[in-house]
């Protein structure tokens, strides 16, 4: 089985620290990555995927640091964000030419694939398309060249209800294909059916790191109270047995 291990994992800025994050993604399975904005999600996410590389620990995919092996590991992580560039005057079939180059593995049939499933125009620019198509563009783009784990910063945010709900079914189908995937968000309501770990994360500092299944019934909506402001992780922390 692969893995995606992050281990000891920080960064300093100015005004915020990441503290000593650790957690391994496994093939197949979901990690649900829990934060309030601010929480340092997204930063541990560019240092997963290798688009930040000043930082402490180390993170190593299958095997390949990232430090290290930085082209390596960038070729088995797939990353879905909104800070992703692509050429956003250029249509999806023009963006999977130019940039498909960059991996050996991509599948300029499999990618059309992708987009045709997804209800994805082929022939229009990207600056057109809606939140909810660059996401689905982009899943579209990684998944065409085979990576083995997706890193997804925040996918479902500010997006329609039915969108999330099929967003969240392609998810399902990604793992039936034996990928890891690690997915940031601030609602618990993304993770209740779909998530196998659940790793909160607070003020940089990783508070809970648990499989779902381990956690009573509740603790989802004790979480999504935790996540917006009206439980204090604290109380989260000591019901379920964690040392704060």
């Amino acid at each position: 089985m692969a893995r995606l291990i992050c281990e000891n994992v920080g960064k300093t800025y100015q005004e915020f620290e990441l503290k000593n994050i650790s957690l391994t993604v496994e093939s197949g399975y979901l990690t649900g990555l829990l934060g309030l904005n601010g929480a340092g999600k997204s930063t541990l996410l560019r240092i997963l995927a290798g688009v930040d590389p000043l930082f402490t620990g180390t993170v190593t995919v299958d095997g390949t640091d990232v430090s290290a092996q930085p082209a390596e590991a960038k070729q088995k992580i797939g990353f879905v964000s909104e800070e992703r560039q692509f050429f956003w005057e250029m249509d999806a079939l023009e963006n999977g030419e130019l940039l498909g180059q960059l991996y050996p593995d991509f599948d300029q049939v499999q990618f059309r694939g992708w987009l045709q499933g997804m209800g994805i125009p082929i022939n229009q620019p990207l600056y057109q398309f809606s939140k909810g198509m660059k996401m689905k563009f982009q899943l579209g783009f990684v998944l065409s060249y085979h990576p083995q784990f997706l890193l997804l910063d925040e996918p479902t945010s500010g997006l329609d209800p039915i969108f999330r709900r099929d967003f969240l079914k392609i998810l399902r189908d990604v793992m039936d294909l034996g990928m890891g995937i690690l997915m940031t968000t601030h609602l618990m309501s993304d993770l209740d059916r779909i998530a196998d770990v659940i790793v909160v994360l607070d003020h940089g500092e990783q508070k809970l790191n648990e499989h779902s299944d381990v956690l009573e019934n509740g603790a989802g909506a004790e979480i999504e109270a935790l996540l917006t402001g009206k439980f204090r992780i604290r109380d989260l922390l000591e019901k379920y047995g964690e040392t704060v």
